[in-house]
C-alpha cells in the first residue's frame, strides 16, 4: 500500500503545472485543425443571424459533429434532410428541429439561411432547381459542402447569392494551422524539457526527505530514553523548576535536531 502514492502525487502536480505553463506561454490551442471545427468557424465568421434557419442535408457523423457545435453557438432553427428518415429524426430530435426525407427538399418552402451538405452521394444533392425553389430570407446564402465529391451543383456555387464554404478550402486552412501549431509545439517541448528537469530534482529532493523522515521519531525516542532510563536517577532528584527547565531545553534541542538534517537535505545542490 502507498508504494506509489507519493510519487504519483508529485508527478500529477508537475504535469498540471507544466500544462498550465504551456497554455499560458504558447498559442498551441488557438487554431483548429478539424474540418468540422474550421467549417463552423468559417460559417459563424459570416455573421449568420443568431436565429438563422439551418438546413442539414445528410445526417451522418460529419453533420452530427457540426450540429453539436452549432447548437452551442446560437438559437438557430434546424431542419434535417436525409435518405433515411430514422437518422434524420435522430439528429432533428437532438437539435429540437424537424426531420424530412431527401425527396422533400424540392417541396420545402420554409426560408433557409444556411445549407450544410454532407452525404455519400456521388452527384449533387443540392441542385440548382432545389436551391431556387427554397425561399431565402437574405441576399447572401451560406452553403457549406463537406462532401467528397462535392454535393452542391456548380450552378449553385456560381450563383451570386451563394457564399460557398467547401472542404478543399478548409483542408488548405487546416494545413496552414498545422504549420502554425508545429511552431508552437517547439516552444511547448522546451517547456516540457525544463519542467522535466525540475521534476527530477524535485523527485530526488523528495526521496531524501522520505529517507530522513524517521529522524524525528528517533530523536524523540532518544530523549525519552535519556529521561526515563539513562539519567532517570538524576532526573528524579530534580525539583519542579529545574525539571521544567530541563524539559524546555530538551524540547528545544529536539526541534533543532529534527530541523537541521531536513534543512541540510533541502540545500543539497542535486545534479
Amino acid at each position: 500500500m502507498n508504494l506509489l502514492g507519493d510519487r504519483l502525487r508529485l508527478l500529477e502536480k508537475q504535469a498540471v503545472l507544466t500544462a498550465k505553463k504551456i497554455y499560458a506561454n504558447t498559442r498551441i490551442g488557438e487554431k483548429p485543425l478539424s474540418v468540422v471545427s474550421l467549417a463552423t468557424r468559417a460559417l459563424l465568421d459570416e455573421n449568420v443571424p443568431s436565429d438563422a434557419h439551418i438546413c442539414f442535408i445528410g445526417a451522418g457523423q460529419t453533420n452530427t459533429l457540426m450540429a453539436k457545435l452549432l447548437k452551442k453557438a446560437g438559437n438557430f432553427r434546424f431542419s434535417v434532410f436525409n435518405r433515411s428518415i430514422e437518422n434524420a429524426q435522430k439528429l432533428a430530435d437532438y437539435l429540437k428541429g424537424e426531420a424530412y426525407t431527401l425527396d422533400a427538399l424540392l417541396e420545402f418552402k420554409k426560408p433557409v439561411d444556411v445549407f450544410i451538405v454532407t452525404t455519400s452521394a456521388t452527384e449533387p444533392v443540392l441542385t440548382k432547381e432545389i436551391f431556387n425553389s427554397i425561399p431565402k430570407p437574405s441576399a447572401k446564402i451560406q452553403v457549406v459542402d463537406l462532401s467528397v465529391p462535392q454535393n452542391v451543383d456548380q450552378l449553385v456555387i456560381e450563383d451570386p447569392r451563394t457564399n460557398y464554404i467547401y472542404i478543399d478550402q478548409l483542408k488548405a486552412l487546416a494545413e496552414k494551422n498545422l504549420n502554425f501549431r508545429k511552431q508552437e509545439v517547439a516552444i511547448a517541448k522546451e517547456i516540457v524539457k525544463n519542467e522535466t528537469q525540475s521534476f527530477v530534482k524535485l523527485y530526488q529532493q523528495r526521496q531524501i526527505e522520505v529517507a530522513l523522515q524517521h529522524i524525528p521519531d528517533e530523536i524523540r525516542s532518544a530523549k525519552e530514553k535519556a529521561l526515563q532510563v539513562v539519567y532517570k536517577d538524576k532526573v528524579d532528584q530534580l525539583d519542579g523548576p529545574a525539571l521544567q527547565v530541563l524539559h524546555e531545553i530538551l524540547d528545544y534541542f529536539e526541534k533543532k535536531c529534527v530541523a537541521i538534517p531536513i534543512k541540510a537535505a533541502k540545500s543539497i545542490d542535486l545534479p
